[in-house]
């Protein structure tokens, strides 16, 4: 599972969905203020809450009244004024009247950020030849490989933004987006050269084996484009220019990036947080492509068949439209919250054990050793899991990188509003930054505090 959506699941309360169970709110008394009739609800956001009664979406008001009638497939959170709801298969926005100020006609958008929204049409790629196939190569392992390239040819469509007018002001041209943040998108694009790797037979144990003779024996040729990374303004204009093989939203001002490439011999690179300017202002070991040197086993753990296009390093799923389907707004704990961010301090290569801490902007180690499964920093606290994700326990770090919540509970979501969900047995309820019981366990589900009001989930 990859790691990012384990630490969803196992920390972040806010986006767990138990089974079997009905969704409404709470007050901070633990009172049950709108009754638990829904099928699915999200947070309240800008005074209302989608929720879902069958298979038709709304919103209601903190009163628990029905705002916006029930009458849309899926719907999200309101953000800067606008909700991006969807009729049939296509998306739109409305206003808090429920009125169309965007009218559904994309295939994929995003939530509204600094005045913009990324929306998608039908990606194309007109290809115009593939090249053949190189002959088997066979390791010691008995590892059977096919590594070939092909020509991407040129992409029309794509991810584009609007502004709250519904306004193209960034035409349609990325495979993959992000939201704007601290003025800059994270975008990329399709084109130039894509690889195509093939694998029969390959056994766990010999990843580590695969890994290393790739390292050793593949270079990629310049021309080879790998749908770099880059930065745009809100003018689209390309700012930092498409180099990173990996990267990630900026987040108090850095951004977490990666210049090194896979199948090359590469030594130089940044692997670290940049300005918004592209200055390198924190430079991490460079000897793993990614946190905790997964790329190489997070790559062969995903090629059951054969005939799997590698035409992206950092892959992501794709739409039957060709464009990358969109990321979850919540940070990810690597990229900066608070203050501090999350990264693998260890310098081992493809294959090593991580050493998760949080750092500071300076890349100074500000707390111990925490295992990968934590989360970002919240209102001073930091979820961690010790034990990993089955059978492990959740505590909670302090600003001084030390355990002030000890590793006691099954689960547990981020500090919000002075309250965080934790699981305790078999039901959820809520501790205060002492520690101590705030709302008594009761719950299927809990999720965070937004607006004066949390989620929760009662059995039927």
């Amino acid at each position: 599972m990859n790691k990012y959506i384990s630490r969803i699941l196992l920390l972040s309360a806010s986006v767990i969905q138990p089974l079997f169970g009905q969704d409404g709110f709470i007050d901070k008394t633990g009172k049950v203020v709108i009754e638990a009739r829904y099928s699915d609800a999200l947070s309240f956001s800008e005074g209302l809450a989608p929720v879902r009664v069958g298979a038709k979406c709304g919103y209601i008001d903190r009163d628990g009244k029905e705002k916006i009638p029930l009458q849309f497939d899926n719907a999200r959170q309101f953000r800067e004024g606008r909700a991006a709801v969807r009729q049939g298969e296509k998306w739109g926005f409305i206003d808090k009247e429920g009125k169309w100020v965007v009218e559904p006609i994309y295939v994929q958008v995003s939530n509204f950020s600094e005045g913009l929204a990324a929306v998608a049409i039908p990606l194309v790629l007109q290809r115009d030849h593939q090249s053949a196939e190189t002959k088997p190569k066979e390791l010691r392992s008995g590892v059977r490989l096919y590594l070939s390239t092909r020509d991407a040819g040129n992409a029309t469509g794509g991810w584009g933004y609007i502004n709250t007018n519904g306004k193209i002001v960034i035409s349609h041209q990325f495979f993959s987006v992000r939201d704007f943040s601290d003025g800059r998108a994270l975008v990329r694009r399709r084109g130039g050269r894509e690889i195509i790797l093939s694998i029969a037979e390959v056994a766990p144990a010999k990843i580590s084996e695969l890994a290393d003779y790739f390292w050793e024996h593949f270079e990629i040729s310049d021309d080879i484009a790998w749908e770099a990374a880059g930065y745009i303004d809100k003018t689209g204009t390309m700012v930092l220019p498409p180099k990173y093989s990996f990267a990630m939203p900026f987040r108090e001002g850095l951004a977490y990036v990666n210049e090194l490439f896979p199948f090359s011999k590469q030594k130089a690179g940044l692997k670290g947080y940049i300005d918004t300017t592209g200055k390198a202002v924190l430079q991490l070991h460079r000897e793993s492509l990614l946190p905790g040197g997964a790329y190489m086993t997070a790559i062969f753990e995903s090629l059951p068949t054969q005939n799997q296009i590698m035409g992206s390093f950092h892959k992501e799923s794709v739409n039957k439209w060709g464009v990358a389907e969109p990321f979850a707004s919540e940070p990810n704990p690597m990229e900066y919250q608070e203050g501090l961010a999350l990264v693998d301090s260890t310098a081992g290569g493809f294959i090593h054990t991580p050493k998760w801490n949080y750092v500071d902007t300076s890349g100074k180690v500000a707390s111990e050793n925490v295992g990968q499964f934590s989360s970002r920093f919240r209102e001073g606290f930091a979820a961690v899991r010790k034990g990993g994700p089955f059978g492990g326990k959740t505590g909670y770090l302090g600003r001084t990188g030390k355990l002030v919540i000890p590793y006691q509970y099954k689960g547990g979501g981020d500090f919000s509003e002075g309250l965080a969900p934790v699981l305790i047995d078999k039901t959820w309820g809520y501790i205060d930054p002492t520690g101590k019981v705030a709302i008594e366990p009761r719950f299927k589900g809990a999720y965070s505090f937004r607006e004066g009001l949390a989620k929760v989930t009662l059995a039927k």
